[in-house]
């Protein structure tokens, strides 16, 4: 599209690829409305401040990573802090976004290339995977010690030498570690080691779980002597086992021994730990150097610090080291010292310290080694004489540094402390245990310290052994990769192991470049901020081609940018304006740079067209003289001298990387800042700089922030604010009210309003929404209170004067020169339309730089400074940059020197000389190009700058577009699970359907590698602190997958089954209400009904006087309220305001003997103000209650012995006095402590004994067991029955009267307990007899108390089996407690909130009344509800309540919620993977899918859906068949295509049954049942409305209708539930109904899903059905076996004897590759055939136990066709269509439709009672139609059977083959839940009310063609 054409389309709004943005306000923007469109590079531009930044990173990448990152769990998401909403009306159009700047460079000191890159991470893994250990000491390689070889070093120790074999079973692992603590305890061992402390075991062990520890067993204690041989060898045998081949050796009096079967150097007898990727981190205690924990630095003191300048005196103050600057007094203790010393080795004080001889400096500085002198001192207490071993300067302070507490003095230290390579690891990092470990002769230090590009080539050619390589390939492929992209954006010269901090911005922007270059996303928006800043134009050609590039891909490429090359490469520039500030925030002109060059009113199209153009000077000014750097040789310089001019401006340019800022910032400033400041810093490496006398200061302006606080400003910072208060401080009125300057600052109590502090605006905090900012009610915004803007100067109060812009206050101080003046530079220097008072958080990074060249100029001059600026034209428009260049100039022509650290061409041509540094950049620069003028730099031959300054080089302009691979999604190689190698191309931006057999791999394709990949791929844009907490993206087994956009996945499984998971927390509606119930919830009081306010401190008093005289009170002040932290600097600065106790989680503590508190725990946190005994006297309470009140916000507590209560000066009730705390989302959190119920901890229900589960037979009397809790130990000497015992015999309770027939109060006397003491004796069996006089506690309390105390689990479940679910008593169910009941909104609390439906709620929120302020603070929070009901309305989910527990949600329901949040998203550019979307949706509710479906679609983005429906397939654009068939034979593309090519490709199976050539037929008959029924009487369960229903038995009954109609209330429920509480099993509770009738003719009800035969990959087909029982018996019964003794548990692999036991049966090994897929191979030992050699010894027919295991069912059918009781087994398993499993197939390689067909063969190879019932839940889900033919098929022959088969199904192919069909409706929810319809299919088909029957009749009359039949 031509870019004329494009503008037109845009604004005429027909061209729909855009980014769409309507009423953007955030910061400075005026609601602008902008279309920007996608798929294009292009530039946001404007003056400093216009808007820019705000309309990009604070609108629309704010909101483009929040909209993806709601797509992510919630527990993920709760580490990635608060995201925002941006104050915007709406965004269409809009893809996940991802920020590149330079700002996020790491100066952390442990972050490197490597690390930054994650190239570090996979060398480590590769070097933990293939690299070979040698020993630390000799260099020797080392392999694994065997036991004997540790017996011969243990062995070797002096006789009689006292050991501990001790096993290291816990090496640095959180938790409590009880389990182990107890299964230690009953191995049978009796120490354990934690920590370093010996424990017994039957000790009670405590440990913190939130810290890491390290746990030894105690296994063998012994003294070495000969003899002790066989017992050591089973002591090391035994610990070897238990810590997984480690153990170590306690040697008492001597060293730890470390053994490990891994590795161990024989010769010098040192073991190394096992190597994992942590050994070679420098970031973790396992792998980091001791000495300087991985830093490869230590910082230490230094003398050149301590004594900066040598020709001065001690006298004069030559040392000025912390402590030290008192030398020169002559009172002083240091001075004593320094006097003895000279006396002692004869010298002067008063002599210059350079002229000392070197013994002398060293004793200075090094101390007397010991020798003491006499010291002489007279202090406060006395004098005397010292005999001091002075320690020297260094050692004193190193002293002093280690033992101060203080921060802040560790922090002043620090500044004569310099940073030296460490002496241990010289610089490597690393232990030298990981050091040794090498490949390819190479540690993995000295890889990493290669440059880029000789480790490309060192990578190519190293050799490998085969293994090496095989385990190796995938690591080194990555590897590779992530090189191949930093040598390709340019970075080829650095090193992995160069720190970032040392990186330039140049550096840093296009490592982060190739990092998402290397992702190959497509679909993103990626915005970039100014990203030609430090760029040299040449590296600027570099960054243009990587953006033009991650265009082409198929991105929207975002950038704020200045640069005027940027904007002729642009495709579209915005252009924001027309000024800063409040000037700004409007759209000025839009379209190509052609079209911005046009437009008059544009001022960036001025500056590119050259209509305005910055002036060149006409003549340079000469220098007034030189200074000169000598041997500068900082990071790359190369030993070069520099002169720099005096008194001009000198501009240092050279491309990025080439040695500028190591030149001017490391060596020129810092030399200067030391010398002629006094600084405290070091200069970098450099040999000296003459001509310093020329200058008498340094100033380094940057473009920090002139303050963090928004109380900075200009007039603060600049110092005229105080001129101005001077001013205001003079007038008449402030003279007659006695106002003093002070009275007109905003920062201090007396003149300003003390309701928002002199903010004058009060921010009310939102959490996930834009905070929204009020202005203050009391001073309306003016920050001063009434009295202070009473005084006015020239008609204007100091509020009015802060108001002003720069512009409007010249004038109006036109007559006080002193302030005019000041004022005067800021207008010069641009700053026009600043105001005085504006915040300097509000001011770019320009606008502050000008106001600090503002404030110097401002000063009187002398002539003699240095100014130096890096890089000032950052963030500044040509018209800004002309500012600040005249800026400059001012500057130099008072004599001062200017040098300017630039690429900016304007700046080059400008200054008076330049400096060119260069030619290249790394080691290829450091040295000195050219000096001279601009034209001199141009005739350059060795300048890259000259060249572009003299136009040789073309400016980039776009080109028409090479289109990227935008149009399909092509995947390379996919080996993931049964995937054989596969390629294939899927479009994009379209419905695709993945269908195939159960098992053949299109989960694998769809979900297992392209969703994960592209999940992936966006998280790793993420900082490394976010991905810490999302879990491990592992990389799938792929080759390569191009076009790829970020993933989000949507299934059914995210239901949560978590008791506090409703629908109004899964939608986050809930904390949408919980915020709007905080900002304007009304608190009422629950008794009274009248509005709550604060209690004054008169009521609150009145309410203690009421207590009764000498009540002993204490007020307390909650401080902290369950906040995470130690809390130190808290507790510290209590102490300091003289407060001498604190309660700390409910418990009273001295401060001063306060423990610190565990920082991982939440804290409660009250001071004790004060302990008063109440008296008459109102006054110490009324100052200790403001005191509480004061420190805490508001509340106080009063605690007496009886009680406690909390006071609050917000709310209270002035009646009662009831109570409300500050108002936060979390007091209407039922999660939190603060708003739950306390009875039930937010859950709204408690757990009771349930009567019916405690006495299940009440016509059995107590001696016949009926009370079920007693039946085992009645008249017993059981304790616990003897104390009940004699409750009965107290209260006369007849044991053997039938339960039913008890009076009720006996009755309850037994249930609940006694209501008087009751005396009883107690016997035990050791025959010790007991008395007693107390309650006797009732079976029912005791129950539910033992049930909450123990830590048992197998007690838990016992009392856990007479516990049910009942009604909270103090909710009700509301789950919350009674403060937050009491806050209303439009007349109801939150929880009556969320019992309303959702149409119900939409149609309150639209009729909600609220005052203007409510309305104002309440606006995004009700139209973000509002926005989300509408939502979930939409996909027909109206009848849904938001107290509705997640876990009781239907499949399709969950489905549509998820499927509603990600529409609400209006994401574009993404690729949604779905699992099986149809799973529980009738056909009616499936076509709503599909059409949500294709709304996600045609937003633009990609739907790929693992489905098997077949209206879905018919609706998509594309389908993908996988297979041929399932397992093994499956993983291959059988046929792609649209439908209509699917359906005429003969090879594809659902072609076959979408085109009719193959179908599932109608029966030919109907059974009638065998004349016995089941019937359900007035079923009344969820929403069932007292329904009848009949089952008739010995028939196929399915049971259908909308989702949510009660099909799963009425089958599971009440039915299966009701039927197996009645066949015995008592802990179900079954579902409400009148009866169920006819249960007599069931025997047994079995339920058959689709979970998985076994947890682990130990379970398979043949165990599961019992087969391989029978085999193994086979195998016993041979020849060979018999000869050998073998029973059949030797043909197990389970268990020790028969299986290998280096992979321990598994027959493979797997080795983890952390973030790559693991790799697993086979086992060296075994082969991988699980046994070891005696036992596959062993053959029946030829073949050995592995053998068989590893054959098909259809294989195994004829190798055992003459055993019949194995081929019958086989045979089932063959006819539910599963012949190509294999008989040792792992169960977690098995799909849900397989597991599920094994469970039904298990089935059918037992005899049939004809009395069993089979209920299937949804049984076709996930199932291909040709596996729905083969389920019919075994369900019907389990019917032939004589059995009942029950089944909920949607599936049309099996309705149609019911019997019998009972459809519920006709909706969902309320609007459900009543039987439409019985009978047969026909019947069904013609009944006009069941929507199934609209669906059912046109199947039927096809004969069961599914056709086309969508029945809308």
């Amino acid at each position: 599209m031509a870019d004329s054409k494009l503008k037109k389309e845009i604004e005429r709004g027909s061209y729909k690829n855009c980014i769409r943005i309507k009423g953007a306000r955030e910061h400075n923007l005026k609601g602008i409305d902008v279309d920007i469109p996608r798929d294009k590079l292009v530039v946001l531009t404007g003056l400093s401040g216009s808007g820019k930044s705000s309309l990009a990173f604070d609108t629309i990448y704010a909101e483009g990573q929040r909209r993806y990152m709601e797509s992510l769990s919630s527990y993920a998401r709760q580490f990635l802090g608060q995201m925002e909403k941006p104050d915007v009306d709406s965004i269409e159009g809009l893809s996940p976004a991802i920020s590149i700047d330079q700002k996020s460079t790491n100066r952390n000191p442990r972050s490197t290339v490597g690390t930054v890159t994650e190239i570090y991470d996979y060398f480590r893994l590769l070097y933990a995977r293939i690299g070979i250990p040698h020993c630390p000491k000799c260099g020797r390689e080392i392999n694994k010690q065997t036991v004997d070889q540790m017996v011969d070093v243990i062995m070797a120790l002096p006789e009689r030498t006292k050991i501990q074999i001790l096993a290291p079973v816990v090496r640095g692992r959180k938790g409590e570690h009880v389990k182990l603590f107890e299964q230690a305890k009953k191995s049978g061992f009796v120490r354990v080691i934690a920590d370093g402390s010996m424990y017994e075991l039957t000790d009670e062990i405590k440990l913190d779980k939130n810290k890491k520890h390290n746990i030894e067993i105690v296994v063998d204690r012994l003294s070495v002597r000969d003899g002790i041989q066989k017992r050591l060898t089973d002591s090391i045998e035994t610990a070897l086992k238990l810590a997984e081949g480690l153990m170590t050796v306690d040697v008492i009096d001597g060293e730890t021994l470390n053994f490990s079967q891994s590795f161990s150097c024989p010769d010098c007898g040192i073991s190394i730990d096992e190597v994992e990727p942590r050994s070679f981190s420098f970031n973790n205690p396992f792998g980091a150097c001791p000495d300087c924990f991985g830093l490869g630095y230590t910082m230490k003191f230094d003398a050149e610090l301590l004594i900066p300048d040598e020709s001065l005196s001690i006298d004069e103050g030559a040392i000025v080291g912390m402590g030290w600057q008192s030398s020169k007094d002559e009172g002083s203790f240091s001075r004593a010292v320094l006097d003895a010393l000279a006396e002692e080795y004869g010298f002067s004080l008063k002599t210059p310290f350079k002229d000392y001889p070197d013994d002398i400096k060293d004793i200075i500085i090094n101390g007397t080694k010991g020798h003491s002198v006499k010291v002489k001192y007279k202090g406060q207490r006395g004098e005397g004489v010292y005999d001091v071993a002075f320690e020297g300067l260094i050692k004193n302070m190193e002293r002093r540094y280690r033992e101060t507490y203080s921060d802040n003095t560790k922090q002043q230290y620090e500044e004569f402390m310099r940073i030296r390579p460490c002496s241990a690891c010289h610089g490597q990092r690393l232990k030298p245990s990981s050091l040794a470990v090498t490949i390819a002769d190479k540690n993995i230090y000295e890889i990493t310290n290669m440059s880029i590009i000789k480790l490309q080539e060192f990578l190519e050619n190293m050799k490998l052994s085969e293994r090496q390589l095989f385990i190796g390939a995938e690591i080194l492929k990555e590897i590779k990769a992530r090189i191949k992209f930093l040598v390709d954006v340019g970075l080829d010269y650095l090193a992995l192991s160069r720190a970032t901090g040392t990186l330039s911005g140049g550096e840093a922007q296009r490592i982060r470049l190739a990092t998402q270059i290397g992702s190959g996303l497509v679909g993103v928006a990626y915005i970039l901020d100014e990203p030609s800043i430090g760029l040299h134009q040449r590296d600027n050609d570099k960054l243009l081609g990587t953006l033009t590039h991650l265009r082409d891909l198929g991105n929207s490429v975002i950038v704020v940018e200045h640069d005027e090359d940027t904007m002729f490469a642009a495709d579209y520039i915005v252009d924001i304006g027309p000024g800063a500030g409040r000037n700004g925030g409007e759209v000025v002109a839009t379209g190509t740079a052609a079209d911005i060059m046009a437009c008059k009113d544009s001022l960036t199209g001025a500056y590119l067209s050259g209509r305005i153009k910055i002036p060149v000077p006409a003549e340079r000014r000469k220098p007034a003289g030189w200074i000169k750097v000598r041997g500068a040789r900082e990071n790359n310089l190369k030993n070069i001298d520099v002169d720099i001019p005096i008194g001009v401006v000198t501009c240092v340019t050279g491309v990025s990387g080439s040695g500028k800022s190591s030149l001017v910032n490391e060596i020129l400033y810092k030399h200067l800042a030391k010398s002629l400041n006094r600084a405290r810093c070091i200069a970098g490496d450099h040999d000296g700089i003459d001509g310093i006398e020329q200058l008498d200061k340094v100033i380094n302006i940057d473009q920090s922030p002139i303050g963090r606080t928004p109380r900075s400003n200009p007039a603060t910072y600049t110092g005229v604010f105080d001129m101005i208060r001077d001013l205001f401080a003079t007038t008449k009125d402030a003279k007659e009210r006695g106002y003093t300057k002070g009275r007109f600052s905003f920062n201090v109590k007396g003149g300003r309003c003390e309701a928002c502090s002199g903010d004058g605006i009060i921010k009310i905090e939102m959490h996930f929404l834009p905070d929204v900012y009020v202005p203050c009610e009391v001073c309306e915004g003016k920050r001063y209170n009434r009295e202070t803007l009473e005084v006015k100067y020239k008609d204007k109060n100091i509020y009015d004067v802060l108001d002003m812009t720069i512009e409007d206050a010249v004038d109006f101080f036109e007559n006080v020169p002193s302030i005019r003046r000041k004022i005067e530079t800021l207008n010069e220097v641009g700053l026009s339309y600043v105001k005085l008072g504006q915040p300097s958080t509000e001011l770019s990074g320009g606008e502050a730089q000008r106001i600090k060249l503002a404030t110097e100029l401002s000063k009187r001059s002398t002539g003699k400074t240095i100014y130096i600026l890096d890089e000032p034209s950052i963030g500044l428009h040509q018209r800004d940059n002309e500012k600040l260049l005249a800026t400059l100039k001012r500057l130099r022509d008072l004599g001062n020197t200017v040098i300017v650290v630039e690429h900016d061409e304007d700046t080059m041509y400008a200054a008076d000389c330049i400096v060119d540094v260069g030619p290249g950049a790394g080691i290829h620069g450091g040295e000195i190009v050219c000096v001279g003028d601009v034209e001199k730099i141009k005739q350059c031959p060795n300048s890259i700058t000259g060249k572009y300054l003299s136009g040789e080089r073309k400016v980039p302009v776009p080109e028409k577009r090479r289109k990227g691979n935008g149009l399909f999604l092509e995947v390379r190689g996919a080996a993931e699970n049964n995937l054989k190698n596969i390629s294939l191309k899927i479009p994009k931006d379209k419905l695709v359907i993945m269908t195939g057999v159960s098992g053949s791999g299109k989960t694998s394709l769809a979900f297992d590698t392209i969703y994960a990949e592209g999940q992936r791929r966006y998280m790793e844009s993420l900082s490394a602190y976010a991905r810490q907490f999302l879990g491990n993206s592992e990389k799938p087994d792929v080759d390569q997958i191009d076009g790829l956009s970020p993933a989000i996945a949507i299934d059914q499984k995210t239901t949560s089954n978590n008791p506090r998971s409703t629908v109004g927390t899964v939608t986050e509606i809930y904390d949408y209400l919980r915020l709007l119930y905080a900002r304007i919830g009304v608190p009422y009081c629950p008794d009274h009904h009248i509005p709550i306010t604060g209690n004054t401190i008169k009521e609150m008093i009145d309410k203690i006087m009421e207590l009764p005289d000498k009540t002993r009170c204490t007020i307390l002040s909650p401080v902290i309220q369950g906040k995470k932290g130690s809390h130190k600097d808290l507790l510290e600065n209590l102490m300091k305001e003289g407060y001498i106790r604190v309660r700390i989680d409910g418990e009273i503590k001295y401060l001063e003997e306060l423990e610190p508190l565990d920082k991982n725990k939440k804290h409660s946190i009250d001071v004790v103000v004060d302990r008063i005994v109440k008296s008459d006297d109102r006054s110490r309470f009324h100052d200790s209650l403001e005191t509480a009140l004061k420190l805490s916000d508001g509340l106080a507590i009063l605690l007496t012995n009886d009680s406690e209560t909390l006071f609050s000066s917000n709310y209270a009730c002035k009646v009662c006095g009831f109570s409300v705390p500050k108002l936060e989302p979390k007091l209407f959190s039922f999660n939190a402590p603060f708003g739950a119920c306390p009875e039930c901890k937010g859950l709204g229900i408690t757990q009771k004994v349930d009567l019916s589960l405690l006495i299940p037979d009440d016509t059995k009397s107590i001696a016949q067991g009926g009370i079920h809790y007693y039946k085992n130990i009645v008249n017993t000497e059981n304790l616990e029955w003897q104390r009940i015992h004699a409750l009965i015999k107290y209260y006369e309770i007849d044991m053997d009267t039938p339960i039913k027939d008890l009076p009720k109060k006996k009755l309850n006397y037994l249930l609940y307990g006694s209501d008087v003491p009751i005396a009883y004796q107690l016997n035990s069996r050791s025959g010790i007899v007991s008395t007693k006089l107390e309650y006797i506690e009732g079976v029912c309390p005791m129950i539910e108390r033992r049930y909450m105390e123990t830590t048992s689990t197998m007690s838990r479940e016992w009392y856990g089996s007479f516990l049910a679910d009942a009604q909270c008593p103090k909710c009700h169910g509301a789950r919350l407690n009674k403060q937050a009941l009491s806050v209303l909104v439009g007349g109801k609390n939150i929880y009556e909130w969320t019992q309303m439906s959702i149409s119900e709620a939409i149609d309150f929120m639209d009729q909600l009344e609220l005052t203007p302020t409510q309305a104002k603070i309440a606006e995004l929070v009700v139209k973000e509800i509002k926005n989300r009901l509408s939502f979930l309305n939409h996909v027909g989910l109206s009848y849904l309540t938001l107290d509705r527990l997640a876990s009781t949600l239907s499949g399709g329901e969950a489905q549509r919620i998820r499927l509603a949040t990600q529409i609400g998203s209006r994401l574009t550019g993404v690729m949604y993977v779905l699992d099986e979307p149809s799973i529980g949706l009738h056909q009616r509710d499936n076509d709503r899918l599909i059409g949500a479906l294709k709304d996600m679609r045609d937003l633009g983005n990609t739907l790929i859906v693992v489905e098997h429906d077949e209206d879905t397939m018919r609706a998509s654009d594309y389908i993908v068949d996988v297979g041929p068939g399932a397992g093994v034979h499956g993983g291959q593309i059988v046929a792609a295509g649209t439908p209509e090519e699917i359906m005429q490709n003969e090879n594809s199976i659902t072609g076959a049954y979408l085109s009719g050539r193959k179908r599932i037929e109608v029966p030919a008959t109907r059974r009638k049942g065998n004349g016995k029924k089941l019937k359900i009487v007035k079923a009344s369960q969820n929403n069932l409305k007292n329904v009848n229903v009949t089952i008739k038995l010995g028939t196929f009954t399915v049971v259908t209708g909308v989702s949510g109609s009660g099909k799963s209330s009425l089958v599971t429920e009440v039915l299966t539930h009701g039927l197996q509480h009645a066949l015995g099993r008592l802990r179900i509770k079954p579902g409400a109904c009148k009866e169920i009738q006819g249960i007599e003719n069931i025997d047994k009800i079995v339920e058959i899903g689709q979970d998985p035969i076994g947890r682990t990959p130990r379970s398979n087909p043949a165990t599961y059905t019992g087969v391989f029982d029978d085999i193994r018996d086979l195998f016993a019964q041979t020849k060979e076996a018999k000869m050998l003794g073998y029973d059949k548990g030797r043909f197990s692999f389970n268990v020790k004897g028969g299986r290998c036991e280096a992979c321990q049966g598994d027959g493979i090994l797997r080795i983890s590759m952390h973030f790559l897929p693991d790799v697993y191979v086979p086992c060296d030992q075994c082969g991988g055939k699980r046994y070891n050699e005696e036992t596959l010894q062993v053959h029946y027919k030829g073949k050995t136990i592995a053998d068989v295991l590893d054959m098909t069912v259809e294989e195994a059918l004829e190798f055992f066709s003459n055993v019949s009781k194995i081929k019958h087994k086989l045979q089932t398993l063959n006819d539910v269509g599963l012949s190509y499993i294999k008989l040792g197939q792992s169960a977690t390689t098995l799909s849900g439709g397989e597991a599920q067909r094994v469970k039904l063969a298990s089935e059918l190879q037992k005899k049939a009672t004809g009395k069993t019932l089979f209920v299937l839940d949804e049984p076709t889900t996930g199932l291909h139609s040709d596996d729905v033919k083969k389920l019919i098929d075994v369900l019907q022959r389990l019917v032939e059977h004589g059995d009942t088969v029950l089944v909920i199904e949607h599936n049309l192919d099996v309705i149609k083959c019911a019997d019998q069909i009972i459809d519920m409706g006709p909706e969902g929810g309320q609007g459900g839940g009543t039987v439409i319809c019985t009978g047969t299919p026909e019947k069904v088909a013609t009944c006009k009310e069941s929507y199934t029957g609209q669906y059912l009749k046109p199947m039927l009359e096809k004969g069961g063609d599914h056709g086309k039949s969508n029945c809308s």
